[in-house]
């Protein structure tokens, strides 16, 4: 079944009133099919009519989820032209064009598109003498529009039930294929090169399909786009680039490449087929197989004794010793990071000066701000927070006695003992101590910074 172009057109009027005039918007906007097949490309123009200069004008495009979308250029070219409709003329301006390619079926919608620009109006209400005296400017004014197009509605039909080995091309193609060499020795690279040309959805093509001699190995399919969007389609040619490197001397037939795609003319699926070719392939100097069957070898060759006798040598136990040593050390490793992550008490020991550090940072932004109250507590916090998990002190045996205590054993002098004890004690009447606000708290930060560092040295 063959589809007739046929333009949908869609509009919307904005009326702007200026004293004793109205100046009339339509917006539109125009598909070039509304009935089309999956991946078949249409044109969507956005255009403005209008009874004044539209000075400028932006239209936002929707998220299309349905739809393959390339903007078209509009150019230099794109002036204000006249256009009558319905008995009326109009000024009319191109302001986007995209080609769509619908990539489901069904009822798609395009959403209603909102335009926003400048008009610019005559003004009545201008003194005539004033407006000679500005040149005849001054009748005239900008006025900011806005206008939105209803939604499209597009009946895409579904391409009949395709050939297995369907591209996935819908528009108008040529294929033509050609073998860069008749000629190869074993293990040398041959490349067929594979071109379609035509337009349609040339960028959503599938490689065509080669079968190759199963005495080829085939390496990965090379491509290369060469295409331009255009109102018709993408546009141009595709290189497919088939490598292959022979594994057997002797003569092969390569049959022709094929290539199926849906012609949107004749509304059918076509076939494709490329010439074949001959390769002829010569031994090389590295190894290979002639297409014949080798005789079952019944004596040991000299590489297998090389093999046999690696086995019990030197080599062979150092290799086998150094994988057991790396075995046992991986496996005490994993031990290890086994124990250190079930050692709770240990991995606060660990992270006690990074926990007081954040503490104490969030201690001066309070001081910045001058929350006293909630300054001392985070600096109490950090204090007996950082002792507790540095020295191993459980929350209920924690007091300043125990802390001493806790230095004493790792053999911390009494000076600093005393200047830790102070500091706490210092840090808690500051909170109710009368004076400076600012200075008592200053003071408490730095002592309580300093009396961390002392017990960060004294426990190591």
């Amino acid at each position: 079944m063959r589809y007739k172009t046929s333009l949908l057109l869609v509009f919307y009027v904005l009326t702007i009133a200026h004293a004793a005039q109205a100046s009339s918007l339509l917006v539109r906007a125009i598909v070039s099919k509304r009935q089309v097949v999956a991946q078949e490309a249409l044109v969507l123009t956005l255009k403005s009519y209008s009874m004044d200069e539209v000075s400028w004008m932006e239209v936002k495009m929707a998220d299309l989820q349905d739809f393959y979308v390339e903007e078209l250029p509009i150019g230099p070219q794109n002036t204000s032209q006249t256009e009558t409709l319905n008995g009326q003329e109009y000024k009319t301006m191109v302001w986007g064009e995209y080609l769509l390619f619908p990539l489901v079926a069904g009822h798609l919608t395009i959403p209603s598109l909102p335009f926003h620009g400048v008009m610019v109006v005559k003004d009545d209400a201008v003194d005539p003498f004033e407006a000679y005296l500005h040149g005849g400017t001054a009748q005239y004014k900008e006025v900011r529009v806005s206008a939105q197009s209803p939604a499209v509605v597009l009946d895409v039909n579904p391409l009949p039930t395709p050939p297995a080995d369907f591209s996935g091309g819908v528009g108008r193609f040529k294929m033509s294929a050609r073998l860069d060499s008749s000629r190869v020795v074993t293990g040398q690279e041959a490349v067929l090169r594979v071109v379609v040309e035509g337009c349609g959805n040339l960028n959503m093509l599938q490689s065509p399909v080669v079968h190759f001699p199963k005495v080829f190995t085939p390496s990965d399919v090379k491509r290369r786009d060469s295409t331009r969007v255009t109102r018709w389609g993408v546009e141009g040619r595709v290189v497919y680039d088939f490598g292959i490197s022979p594994r057997y001397a002797g003569n092969f037939g390569i049959a022709g490449a094929q290539f199926v795609y849906y012609d949107t003319d004749s509304s059918r699926y076509v076939r494709l087929v490329s010439d074949s070719f001959n390769i002829s392939v010569l031994k090389g100097d590295g190894p290979s197989m002639s297409g014949d069957i080798h005789d079952i070898r019944t004596t040991l060759s000299e590489s297998g004794l090389q093999v046999s006798s690696f086995f019990f040598s030197i080599r062979h136990w150092l290799l086998l010793v150094s994988f057991l040593l790396l075995t046992l050390a991986a496996y005490y490793c994993i031990r290890y990071q086994k124990a250190r992550r079930a050692d709770v008490a240990g991995r606060r020991q660990r992270q006690a000066k990074k926990e007081s550090d954040k503490r104490l940072v969030r201690a001066q932004q309070l001081m910045d701000e001058g929350c006293e109250s909630l300054f001392y507590e985070e600096v109490l916090h950090a204090l007996w927070g950082f002792a507790a998990d540095r020295l191993r002190i459980s929350p209920s045996e924690l007091s300043r006695e125990r802390i001493a205590d806790a230095l004493r054993t790792h053999s911390v002098d009494e000076s600093v003992i005393s200047m830790v004890i102070d500091v706490i004690n210092h840090c808690e009447l500051s909170h109710y101590a009368p004076g400076s606000a600012a200075d008592n708290m200053l003071s408490c930060y730095l002592e309580a910074r300093q009396a961390i560092e002392a017990i960060e040295v004294g426990s190591i």
